[in-house]
């Protein structure tokens, strides 16, 4: 991830880029070579994006794995994985969480027993997401200008 400015496409148009205020992930694959050996076999969807089999494309597979891309100008992460760990172990979320900190990235991981439940506002991964999207993307506001609608209109 890189700040906002300007890049240039093919042919030499400039393009505004955006920039990204925080990110929330849900039990990632953040390295695709430390995945373990199911994720090796040809039919494994890791092996399909890059491919063909993660030992045999080392250097694919580093280069499709976020983890690769890490930098002191990322934005604010949110990392929330499964204890269990049947498809993505743990170990994924805890190596980007490791790396994050060491370039200096505000990172947070949390571990728990179902993280991939319903992320409605209600439940607690849902809340976890909301209270950090709310403190990342609006936590620097200092106050909020709301016009009423005019007597008589109602916007609802």
């Amino acid at each position: 991830l890189k700040p906002a400015g300007t890049a240039v496409e093919p042919g030499g148009s400039p393009k505004k880029t955006v920039s990204i205020a925080a990110v929330c992930s849900i039990s990632p694959v953040t390295s695709l070579t430390t995945l373990g050996d199911n994720h090796d076999r040809l039919a494994a969807a890791a092996s399909r994006l890059i491919g063909g089999p993660l030992a045999e494309l080392r250097e694919a597979a580093l280069a499709a794995s976020p983890l690769s891309y890490i930098s002191a100008d990322d934005p604010p992460v949110l990392l929330i994985h499964d204890r269990r760990g049947r498809l993505v172990p743990p170990s994924q979320s805890q190596r980007l969480h490791a790396a994050l900190q060491a370039a200096g990235v505000e990172s947070q991981l949390v571990i728990g027993d179902d993280p991939t439940g319903s992320l409605d506002e209600t439940s607690r991964i849902g809340r976890l997401v909301l209270d950090f999207l709310d403190r990342k993307l609006f936590g620097t506001v200092e106050s909020i200008v709301v016009d009423e609608p005019p007597a008589g209109r109602s916007d609802g």
